[in-house]
């Protein structure tokens, strides 16, 4: 922005190619009336150029000069200004050793007959007032660089750093041969870029295709160019009818949290259970199976495994990250394997390892409303590392048993989605070869791990064997789950989690599936067709498409009822 002395009106070689090399890197000029008038002339020689479009004025009042002011509006948005603020826990000075010089210091052994609950507090507490001496919490300010990318290799900036130069040559001598220079290194730095991003990215999706929350965050990153991300949140629409209303931070986090609560219990409420259509829940108590009474305790070396296996995560807010569990597990071993034996023994999981923090995530930049913003689960590092010794037990259970039904595709090992399309395929070769018509209906279950009749599930785990103090650690294990808000570094205040499993928690997908493993049951009284995995399909005797379509506006309203068994 400023005085060129380049009249962009006029045909004047240097004003045309100042616009069109400005033009050809994607920077824009915003000027369009005169900004110096004089009595023989009238030219635009005061130039805005920019890469964004903006807001631009030209004021020939109150004359200063004989130059018009240019008034410019605009909203700064340079990310590479902007400062992605944090709180963690300060590593600098952190070591192994240093913890367990202080741990010896400030903590007390477990005793022998104390509770599940008071076992499992003391551990954790005394691990958080250790660390917070060790690693104290910390607001930390990163710098939101573009250079920062993993793509951004020494060989880009190379040539970045070659282009910059040229042009400024090119800038300075106006030359033709200096401008070629330029430009051929705009282009290779171009392609450059270009190759290297789609090389990183080809290898960030390859190698998370068994990790699909890591396979999400590089696709957005893909699509987006970088994270959605919103820090403004001092007006969000809650409720339509009330508009726009302004909060303050924890009060806009206290009605995230009850918008989110409210909305899975409007989902449940809003299904009758008194109409299933004469359809009721089938499932009946397998004989035919070992029953699941006691777990199996475990040793010192399987939680080893489990723990170094972990995937990188920084946990809830008390500070104790993947990292910091893994660093300090050989103090903390003995104590860690007593609180998840004891757990496993008595049937109890923790009271305070039940509460989970939930972040809201936008899905679209810059929105008001809260029904785009995603509920993020967040649960403790260390309740994980209980519920993954759990599920290996579960898992070997369901194997033994063959609990699975054979349409089940998801959350089991040996299947995934490609197996699950490739059984309807084949089921629909078969029918079409026959002549027949083959009709879909796919189906998305609105909150399906959210609205778990947590009852319901109990009952249903009884029904496949399990029974003890097995089935007493899933009662636990459910039941009694709080749910609290975290919104740009605030927390709101927890509420009664009422209905289903956690979301993101290890066990949660299991006990989905044994929730709906036995839907298939229904089929013989739903007129024809199975459902797994949220699909139903529907074989027409005849082929005739009137026939199928006839069937398919009333199976909605069939399929509507065989659900409601499940809420």
């Amino acid at each position: 922005m400023g005085d060129f002395n380049l009249d962009i009106r006029s045909e004047e070689f240097y004003a045309r190619k100042l616009v069109n090399e400005l033009l050809a890197l994607g920077i824009k000029q915003y000027i369009k009336d005169f900004t110096r008038i004089t009595k023989s002339s009238q030219t635009v020689i005061d130039l805005v150029f920019s890469n964004d479009k903006q807001n631009v004025q030209v004021c020939h009042t109150p004359i200063i000069t004989d130059h018009a002011w240019i008034v410019m509006t605009f909203e700064k948005s340079n990310d590479c200004d902007k400062l992605r603020k944090f709180r963690a826990r300060d590593r600098s000075k952190f070591s192994a050793d240093y913890f367990e010089r202080i741990w010896r210091k400030k903590y007390s052994k477990l005793g022998e007959e104390e509770t599940v609950d008071v076992k499992a507090n003391k551990l954790i507490g005394s691990i958080v007032e250790t660390l917070d001496i060790v690693a104290p919490m910390k607001n930390f300010n990163i710098p939101n660089r573009w250079m920062d990318q993993k793509w951004y290799t020494d060989e880009v900036k190379e040539i970045t750093k070659a282009r910059d130069e040229a042009y400024k040559r090119a800038v300075q001598s106006n030359r033709e041969e200096d401008w070629e220079q330029y430009r051929l290194y705009r282009n290779q730095g171009v392609a450059m870029i270009r190759n290297k991003k789609k090389a990183y990215y080809e290898v960030m999706i390859d190698s998370n295709k068994n990790n699909p929350s890591e396979m999400w965050k590089t696709l957005k990153e893909v699509i987006n160019g970088k994270r959605i991300q919103n820090d403004k949140y001092d007006e969000i629409i809650f409720d339509e009818t009330e508009g726009k209303v302004s909060y303050n931070r924890e009060e806009i986090a206290n009605r995230f949290n009850e918008y989110y609560i409210t909305s899975i219990k409007d989902i449940v409420l809003s299904i009758d259970s008194s109409d299933n259509g004469g359809l009721t829940d089938v499932q009946e108590e397998l004989t035919d199976i070992n029953r699941w009474e006691e777990f199996n305790t475990i040793t010192e070396e399987e939680l080893r495994n489990i723990i170094h296996k972990l995937p990188k995560k920084k946990g809830t807010d008390e500070g104790i990250s993947t990292e910091v569990l893994q660093e300090i597990y050989n103090v903390i071993n003995g104590d860690l394997l007593k609180v998840i034996n004891a757990s496993l023994s008595e049937g109890i999981f923790p009271e305070e390892w039940k509460v989970a923090t939930v972040v809201p995530i936008p899905k679209v930049p810059k929105t008001v409303k809260a029904s785009e913003y995603r509920p993020i689960n967040v649960l403790p590092i260390y309740e994980k590392v209980l519920e993954l010794v759990v599920k290996k037990q579960l898992d070997e259970f369901i194997a033994s048993n063959n609990i699975l039904i054979e349409q089940q595709s998801g959350f089991r090992k040996g299947h995934s989605c490609e197996t699950a399309i490739q059984t309807v395929i084949e089921q629909w070769k078969i029918t079409i070869s026959e002549k027949k018509m083959v009709g879909v209906i796919f189906m998305d279950l609105k909150g399906a791990f959210e609205t778990i009749d947590k009852d319901r599930l109990i009952e249903k785990l009884k029904n496949y064997g399990m029974g003890g103090k097995v089935l007493s650690w899933f009662k636990s294990y459910v039941n009694g789950r709080y749910q609290k808000v975290k919104l740009v570094g605030v927390f709101s205040k927890q509420m009664v989690v009422e209905y289903g499993v956690p979301q993101g928690s290890v066990l949660g997908p299991v006990l989905f599936i044994l929730y709906i493993n036995d839907i298939v049951e229904h089929k013989k009284r739903v007129k024809q067709g199975d459902s797994s995995d949220y699909r139903e399909r529907y074989r027409a005797e005849e082929s005739d498409k009137n026939e199928v379509s006839r069937t398919y506006v009333r199976r909605p309203f069939t399929i509507q009822r065989t659900l409601r068994l499940y809420n």
